[in-house]
């Protein structure tokens, strides 16, 4: 997703982004939404591949890098299918579906992700909702379930990774351009991470529904259960703009 406009105003990074050394995800940054996996992500990591031969999982997993797919405009909403070889030998098959929220206040995100191969493989994946730094105010917070939390304003960088709330439902407000904020909601992701990066070279802050905590894979262990050849997972994101009412 590349833009998110709220009144005419854009509450996607733009060139407010950080530099990246890679510029495929320099551009990705840029935008409101992009997504990491779906058999890796964060940073990019070694891991066994067919016949025992090591394989990088690239950074923000092989989606990210996939061929661009046909777009297929519905009533209310739009549809795309793409499918993705993954370094460890897999296939994976992402269907992925964008509506309107019935409610009007926003839009729904619903992610089938499928094994398409022949082999078995760990799915991992995360969304990256990035909001410009120009958007937040001294009074804005993040409110997740019983926590409230001020955005960092004076960090250079920081992270932070958490269990999701039990409702998976997140509260980002007051922004400068929509007093009432932004509310996500997720599911089939049981963690949130936040990053906030602010320098000479970028601000942003993005709010990032993931399916595993922020560790390196190989320190995963049993929380990386595996994808059978034929099975699938659903992922959904509804993002809500409450200020938006008739």
């Amino acid at each position: 997703m590349r833009h998110v406009l709220v009144s005419g105003v854009d509450l996607a990074p733009g060139l407010q982004a950080p530099c990246q050394p890679d510029g495929l995800i320099g551009r990705a940054l840029q935008g409101f939404m992009f997504t990491c996996g779906p058999d890796h992500i964060r940073q990019a990591a070694k891991g066994m591949g067919p016949g025992g031969h090591i394989r990088v999982w690239p950074q923000h997993g092989s989606l990210l890098r996939a061929p661009p797919c046909e777009v297929i405009r519905h009533e209310d909403g739009l549809a795309t299918q793409i499918t993705i070889s993954l370094p460890c030998g897999g296939r994976a098959r992402l269907c992925r579906r964008w509506r309107m929220d019935p409610s009007r206040q926003g839009v729904i995100l619903t992610d089938c992700l499928g094994n398409c191969g022949t082999s078995d493989w760990a799915p991992m994946i995360m969304y990256h909702l990035n909001f410009g730094g120009g958007q937040l105010t001294r009074a804005t917070t993040l409110v997740a379930g019983r926590r409230k939390t001020p955005v960092p304003m004076a960090m250079e960088e920081r992270h932070c990774c958490l269990p999701a709330p039990s409702d998976r439902r997140v509260r980002i407000a007051p922004l400068a351009s929509v007093p009432a904020g932004v509310e996500i909601g997720f599911s089939g992701l049981d963690w949130l991470q936040t990053w906030r990066h602010r320098g000479r070279h970028g601000d942003v802050f993005s709010v990032e529904p993931a399916s595993h905590e922020r560790r390196p894979r190989e320190q995963l262990g049993p929380a990386l259960t595996t994808l059978r050849p034929g099975e699938g997972r659903e992922y959904r994101l509804c993002l809500r703009v409450p200020a938006m009412l008739p």
